[in-house]
């Protein structure tokens, strides 16, 4: 069952196609490809394990940590941690 609480809606969700870079705890950074993007997290394409927390630099955003909430078939849903998520979300 979905808790809305954890579910940013929809409408604040924006498609894009940015080139972040995934910095992971053991100093090794990779490029992959941002595909859905909102103040609270963002839709990221690659092989990532649910739970682990990482670091992202994003174009127009910088860096910001993030957790993985759900992984599927080459895709990963990243829930920000931090001052961005915690942003109210623009009109």
């Amino acid at each position: 069952m979905k808790n809305d609480e954890d579910w940013p809606d929809r409408r604040y969700r924006h498609d894009v196609a940015l080139t972040a870079q995934v910095h992971y705890p053991d100093g090794h950074c990779r490029d992959a490809l941002v595909s859905n993007l909102s103040l609270e997290g963002c839709r990221i394409e690659g092989w990532f394990r649910i739970g682990d927390v990482l670091e992202f630099t994003i174009p127009r955003i910088g860096r910001v940590r993030g957790q993985v909430r759900w992984a599927l078939a080459g895709e990963a849903g990243i829930r920000f941690i931090g001052a961005t998520a915690d942003l109210p979300p623009a009109d």
